[in-house]
């Protein structure tokens, strides 16, 4: 820096402090020269030339430079320059001080480490050599560009980012920072002028990305424009492999039918399942349960029998396609069905449950003497049950049973024919009378599908 100007002509000789080589006239470095009390070294009228009272500024450890430039490099206070109480020649009075030691304004102190290399003379001392009169060059402009390995992308797809830092002349180096918006998303190290940063964090959406150059020595700072990053999510996937079990209680007429798929999505936020009447109709939304869960469990009103389906969705993408339509298996067959006569025409069944997932039974019958249709005369709403009681009848007529399982699957199919005759011990009771249950006349709250029994 002495050789650009970074160096001033005051100087101790035989104690008495002088300025000029002898010429009379001041370096340029002079004339910026104060005090702690802002006074002037160049001022003859204090500090004559070839005085004792110079020689005592010299050595007062209380010397700046106030030149306008060197000031505002210094963050707006002046610059403090070495000036030890021994008069030291060559190092006094033309380096900064030492409290620059380890700054980036170390370069001109008066003294570095050993093995200490500086490559940049810093703000102070470019300040200071703009004072005495150098036009110090600005640093170059730069300019950014981004670009996205893949755009569109989807969500956990690998994307790299990469920035180019261009400029006049040379080649930048330093540090891109790549935002998403205002979130810093990473940083990458310029080599050959770029800087890469690879992610796979990118949500569903449209990202607004920008690259920051941060700037190095002799080149500015530059930022990117945006870049729409596209992240699309993937197409949902269907549910597949969808079954559907019910499952009965020992207890109770309460049967649950319990869903399972596959989820074959990646993205989806729920999955929603529909239900619709087995015998046709609109379907119905009967629920919906959050991401990743396969299974569903509904209880359907007794003897109601429903199809199911189940079908993805996400905000973005909106539903997937159906799954496969399913319904319960449908309950086994009663078995060993035999019925017993009773006086005043009453009649007992007794048969085998052998289902674990009915919600009941339904009893059917038809008089065979004349020629009668099958109907059903009875519902039982409540499972594991094994016997039933009917009344009423024509005394002589024959009358065949059959019972069948009810559950959310369906109708079993019918047991074994079981037949009887009526008697009573108080004559007929009218060849127009009907065998009732035994409370009350049959109410089903649902559809029955045709009785077709082969006798």
């Amino acid at each position: 820096g002495h050789g650009f100007g970074f160096l001033g002509s005051m100087d101790i000789t035989d104690g008495l402090g002088n300025w000029g080589w002898d010429t009379g006239f001041p370096e340029v470095y002079d004339l910026y020269a104060i005090n702690g009390a802002g006074q002037s070294l160049l001022n003859t009228s204090l500090f004559p030339n070839y005085s004792t009272a110079l020689a005592s500024q010299l050595k007062s450890n209380n010397i700046y430079l106030n030149g306008a430039n060197a000031k505002s490099a210094n963050g707006g206070t002046r610059v403090p320059i070495y000036a030890p109480s021994t008069w030291k020649p060559g190092s006094s009075y033309s380096h900064l001080a030492e409290s620059y030691n380890g700054t980036s304004n170390a370069l001109m102190t008066y003294s570095l480490s050993m093995g200490e290399a500086i490559h940049n003379p810093g703000p102070v001392t470019l300040g200071v050599l703009t004072d005495v009169g150098w036009n110090i060059q600005s640093k170059l402009s730069t300019t950014t560009t981004l670009t996205s390995s893949k755009n569109p992308s989807t969500p956990g797809q690998s994307v790299t980012l990469t920035a180019k830092v261009s400029t006049s002349s040379g080649t930048p180096t330093g540090t891109v920072t790549f935002k998403d918006g205002t979130t810093t998303l990473g940083t990458g190290s310029l080599s050959s002028g770029q800087a890469k940063f690879t992610t796979t964090s990118l949500s569903a959406g449209t990202h607004s990305i920008t690259a920051v150059y941060g700037g190095s020595t002799g080149y500015l700072t530059s930022t990117s424009s945006t870049l729409k990053q596209v992240v699309n999510l993937l197409p949902l996937g269907t549910p597949g492999n969808l079954t559907a079990t019910a499952i009965g209680s020992s207890s109770s007429s309460v049967v649950t039918v319990k869903l399972n798929w596959k989820d074959n999505s990646s993205a989806e936020n729920r999955f929603y399942i529909e239900r619709q009447l087995y015998w046709g109709g609109a379907w119905s939304v009967l629920g919906y349960v959050g991401a990743n869960i396969t299974t569903y469990t509904d209880t359907p009103p007794f003897g109601f029998v429903y199809n199911y389906r189940v079908r993805a969705w996400n905000t973005t993408a909106g539903y997937s396609a159906y799954s496969n339509v399913v319904n319960p298996a449908s309950p086994n067959a009663p078995s060993n069905l035999t019925v017993v006569a009773k006086t005043n025409v009453q009649f007992t069944l007794n048969w085998k449950d052998n289902s674990t997932n009915e919600t009941g039974f339904l009893i059917a019958y038809r008089d065979a003497t004349k020629n009668g249709s099958w109907a059903y005369i009875k519902a039982l709403y409540s499972p594991n049950t094994t016997t039933a009681n009917l009344v009423g009848g024509t005394s002589g007529d024959v009358y065949q049973f059959a019972v069948v399982s009810v559950g959310p699957g369906g109708l079993s199919n019918f047991s074994n024919i079981a037949s009887i005759t009526a008697i009573s011990s108080t004559g007929s009771q009218g060849a127009s009378s009907l065998i009732q249950p035994e409370n009350g006349v049959l109410d089903l709250n649902f559809q029955l599908p045709e009785i077709t029994i082969n006798s």
